[in-house]
């Protein structure tokens, strides 16, 4: 039997494991210890933390396995780079990961390959500026926005607790609309499918939507094709989706960050109902190295893919701490009309507390918007569930 480890075994790496199993591998999921759903889903389990590479390594290469994939998370890139790289496996390359995980590796490739970003400063420029001015502090290894912090006073630092963080970086802060995209890589930059993002703003900003409405995003498709060209060839990635992040502004396009894997926040479920294409098969294909197939699903296109309706995938979650699920937030988002699909991650009398990171989620919906009112639906659903938690 053939045998797949998805590196992982939170929600956002649970639906790989029924796509794998349906085409008949053994699945092992690899993650430290925890309370995390993806044990109960595996045929079998290597607790291990997903950064310690050599010891997954090992794994791999004891257990024949044919692949390794995984969703929503950068820090375990490398480790599946090098399980690629050293069983000669499709997918992902061992230094690419390494690039395209670590932001301070992904910034020095932007400007050796003229990627247009933010420009990096020392603190000395920031902290000496008459009148202050705003930057960006970002912790060198993190997943996503995770580690990403807006200083708009020097006292920020102490409250982010980054005073005696050695490995940070600091970028100028752009102002601008920003969006993101999920792009799928074979040998080539293959289809762009662009989101608008919704934040919520707890102790920092935590991503909990993503839209298809981007019809009158204002950007340069050729500009932006090229920037996410560029950005491919300097972190040299190959066989995989990447997750994008940019800003757009009067100089165009700016890439924000990389990760070299599908997103998180409901972002595949978003293109499944918008453009028809499911993202985590893709994601097993790429992993695979059968670029025909990741093709054929596709489909012919413009590379800068056109949605065929507007949607938006929401984390659902609570406001403050305190609350509890109760089985009213079932019957509300199975008797609205505009909800299109929706999980519960939890039963009800489950605690939860108020959202400071994605992975305090309890579930997640994808409803029909309305282009022109942008995350309206999908705010007053959740605000009728505040009501019931």
């Amino acid at each position: 039997m053939k045998h797949a480890v998805v590196l992982g075994a939170g929600v956002y790496q649970l639906p790989l494991f029924p796509k794998l199993a349906a085409r008949g591998y053994h699945v092992t999921t690899i993650s430290r210890d925890g309370d995390y759903p993806g044990f109960d889903r595996a045929d079998s389990v290597f607790k291990c933390d997903i950064v310690d590479r050599e010891a997954i390594l090992e794994y791999c290469r004891s257990h024949g396995v044919d692949m390794i994939v995984t969703t929503g998370s950068d820090v375990g890139l490398p480790s599946i780079g090098l399980v690629n790289d050293r069983l000669g496996l499709p997918g992902i390359g061992f230094d690419s990961a390494k690039w395209s995980s670590s932001k301070q590796k992904m910034k020095d490739r932007f400007v050796a390959y003229e990627v247009r970003a933010a420009r990096q400063r020392r603190l000395a420029d920031y902290m000496e500026a008459t009148p202050f001015r705003p930057f960006v502090a970002k912790l060198d290894v993190s997943s996503g926005s995770a580690g990403v912090f807006i200083i708009r006073e020097p006292e920020d630092f102490a409250a982010f607790g980054l005073a005696d963080k050695p490995d940070l970086i600091l970028e100028d802060y752009i102002a601008g609309l920003e969006f993101g995209a999920q792009v799928v890589i074979t040998d080539r930059v293959e289809r762009i499918y662009i989101h608008t993002d919704e934040t919520y703003m707890g102790s920092a900003p935590v991503p909990v939507g993503h839209g298809s409405h981007f019809a009158d995003l204002p950007f340069d498709t050729a500009d932006l094709i090229e920037q996410v060209e560029r950005s491919q060839r300097a972190l040299d990635m190959k066989d995989c989706i990447a997750n994008y992040d940019f800003i757009l502004n009067e100089d165009g396009c700016h890439i924000l960050e990389v990760g070299a894997r599908l997103g998180a926040t409901g972002l595949a479920e978003l293109i499944a109902h918008s453009h028809d294409v499911d993202l985590y098969d893709v994601a097993i294909d790429l992993a695979r190295g059968d670029r025909a197939a990741v093709r054929a699903r596709l489909g012919d296109g413009p590379m800068v893919a056109q949605p065929a309706q507007s949607v938006e995938s929401y984390l659902l979650f609570s406001e403050s701490d305190g609350r509890q699920i109760t089985a009213a937030v079932a019957d509300i988002l199975r008797r609205h009309p505009d909800v299109i699909s929706h999980e519960l991650d939890k039963a009800p009398g489950t605690p939860v507390d108020r959202l400071r990171k994605g992975s305090d989620r309890f579930g997640m919906m994808v409803v029909r918007a309305d282009p022109a009112r942008p995350y309206e639906v999908s705010k007053s659903i959740l605000a009728a569930i505040q009501d019931v938690i």
